[in-house]
């Protein structure tokens, strides 16, 4: 995936409040007092084991204090709390060895360690205002020690550990239903967690299965569809269909890289780790064969060339009359490093193969017509540079667009650089009623991505308003304004050469080409490393073309390509996985041999 690197300020140290504090009840994890008290049980440290995971319990839990620790687990990027499993791990280890050995402590280590650690908890639940129900057991739990203690005959104390084993699992069951009940099922989690939200309208409705089943139909295997259930990213993993969005840790960063920097496609919902639909980019969609679109009805984001085909319920089904074929062939090839706005290079993978640095330079360059437009600002102070400042919700710029360019172009793609000021908050860039909705500078979901291309039509008088909200400071500097009137993508659509279809076939993709000449095949599917490629089942080595996507290198006899993929490095770790457990088998039989 891709990490962006987090550039606002990170303190050294957490602020201790009832969220950090891992003793309590806190969003995060809560760890059992008895934790606390075999830390302070110094007389056990004489035992290796239980020494070992007492000096790790007491450095994962320093450590969870350290934002630099977070972001180390979180590639050094915005610092997340992803590992604390560890201290888990480690306290639970460290209460098993101090149930093993507790029974040799004196009363009065015991009892010093069960004043400070109960003492540590109810002061807690005292200047937190916040009683939890499981509080009352842990008096309990140390009272069944302490007489397990009093008792000198050995083997009753042996038997009698037994309960206070049972007493501490006991409190361990009361706290996790605690934690449950406050931390995950708390309201809003309670009204999703059923199955009528999972059928309702905001996931996934007997309706939705039905349209998705239809479009599916209409349309080729390789061909995809554009819907997400709101900000369902996930709508088409879960509703089976071969979509456009996702929401994952663990997706190839290539396709963040196309979106972010390439195409700078705009995302509505601003976060990491994912990417979704094209901001209604007719020329995107039909470079990556999207054949439908579906929206609900107060949804009016539609691409230029989508016809509406269907209208069930409160869905609206659009179909693409401009759509490409998901494999082409061509011998015109561009160099991606003399490409240098997104239109240019829609139009150079339209026109041709975009190949980093191989190829000639693109000519057809697309004019920025922003020094031809009349750019006004209401209610904003212009300070310093590219500083602003909104004084009110009603505060924004315009741009006025000639009519001649209006009647020339039928969408625009403005280039705007956004960055929230003083004071530090959520906002929103609302290009003619297009809101997209942008993080907070310190958010650990921020992109960091600032400059975005917006999509858009002039309104009835020629208008394009940017509305910035909420009031107060922001930098903005509006880079570029440029037309499409979609001609290149109509020669494209019209051309009956070069067109190939690929099926699924497990682990990659077989491409059947129609008569073509020489060339490179542009199949629209992810170049990944480890991708291998048989043409007429010839082995040869496929490379990345148009910035994602995956390019074979073709003559006119080619009939069949077929794209296999295995993860990079698949063998070397299948070799050094089978050294390793052959290691350890020889060495427990050779070990087992000298103890016998």
């Amino acid at each position: 995936n891709r990490r962006t690197p987090f550039d606002s300020k990170v303190d050294l140290f957490e602020h201790f409040n009832q969220n950090t504090n891992i003793f309590y009840d806190n969003y995060l994890i809560v760890l059992s007092f008895i934790t606390l008290q075999a830390l302070l049980s110094f007389k056990l440290y004489k035992h290796y084991y239980f020494k070992l995971f007492a000096l790790l319990t007491f450095i994962s839990i320093v450590a969870s204090f350290i934002p630099f620790i977070d972001q180390i687990f979180n590639g050094f990027s915005a610092p997340q709390k992803r590992w604390h499993y560890l201290i888990s791990l480690n306290a639970a280890v460290l209460i098993s060895f101090y149930i093993k050995y507790f029974r040799t402590l004196s009363l009065k280590n015991y009892v010093f360690s069960s004043i400070v650690a109960l003492s540590y908890l109810f002061i807690s639940a005292w200047y937190y205002s916040d009683f939890v129900s499981w509080l009352w057991f842990t008096p309990i739990v140390s009272t069944i020690g302490f007489l397990i203690l009093l008792v000198n005959h050995a083997k009753s104390r042996v038997k009698l550990t037994y309960l206070f084993i049972i007493s501490i699992m006991i409190l361990n069951l009361l706290i996790s239903f605690v934690f449950i009940r406050n931390q995950i099922y708390f309201e809003d989690h309670v009204e999703r967690a059923n199955k009528d939200y999972i059928n309702a309208s905001l996931f996934n409705t007997p309706l939705q299965r039905q349209l998705v089943s239809q479009m599916t139909h209409h349309k080729s295997e390789d061909e995809r569809i554009d819907w997400r259930v709101n900000e369902q990213d996930n709508t088409p993993m879960y509703q089976h269909f071969k979509g456009i969005s996702i929401y994952s840790s663990i997706f190839d960063h290539n396709i963040l890289d196309y979106y972010y920097d390439a195409l700078k496609i705009n995302m509505q919902e601003e976060s990491v780790s994912r990417y979704q639909s094209t901001n209604a980019r007719q020329n995107i969609n039909s470079l990556f064969s999207v054949q439908f679109l579906m929206l609900k009805d107060y949804q009016n984001n539609v691409p230029a060339f989508f016809k509406k085909v269907k209208t069930e319920g409160q869905y609206q089904i659009y179909e693409n009359t401009l759509n490409l074929p998901s494999v082409r062939v061509t011998n015109r090839v561009y160099n991606s490093n003399a490409i240098n706005t997104p239109i240019d290079r829609e139009h150079a993978m339209i026109d041709g193969v975009v190949v980093n640095g191989k190829g000639q330079k693109y000519t057809d360059t697309a004019q920025n017509l922003l020094n031809q437009t009349q750019i006004s600002y209401k209610n904003i102070k212009q300070m310093n540079g590219q500083h602003i400042h909104l004084n009110n919700d009603n505060s924004r710029i315009q741009l006025h667009i000639p009519e001649h360019l209006r009647e020339r172009f039928s969408d625009f793609y403005l280039t705007l650089k956004v960055k929230r000021g003083y004071p530090d908050s959520n906002f929103t860039v609302n290009i003619n009623d297009y809101a997209n909705h942008r993080l907070f500078n310190n958010s650990t979901y921020r992109t960091g991505v600032d400059t975005q291309l917006y999509k858009t039509q002039p309104d009835a008088q020629g208008n394009i308003n940017i509305n910035l909200s909420p009031s107060g400071n922001y930098q903005l500097d509006i880079k570029s304004l440029h037309g499409e009137n979609y001609q290149k993508l109509q020669g494209a659509h019209g051309s009956k050469t070069n067109i190939g279809h690929y099926r699924n076939i497990k682990n990659g993709v077989k491409v059947n080409l129609s008569s073509h000449q020489n060339g490179i095949a542009t199949i629209n599917i992810p170049y990944r490393d480890g991708m291998t490629a048989y043409i007429d089942g010839k082995k040869v080595k496929p490379f990345k073309v148009n910035y994602m996507m995956t390019g074979v290198s073709v003559n006119k006899d080619t009939r069949q390509i077929m794209i296999k993929y295995r993860p990079k490095y698949w063998y070397t770790m299948i070799i050094i996985s089978s050294i390793f457990i052959l290691s350890t088998i020889t060495w427990l039989i050779r070990k087992k041999i000298k103890n016998k």
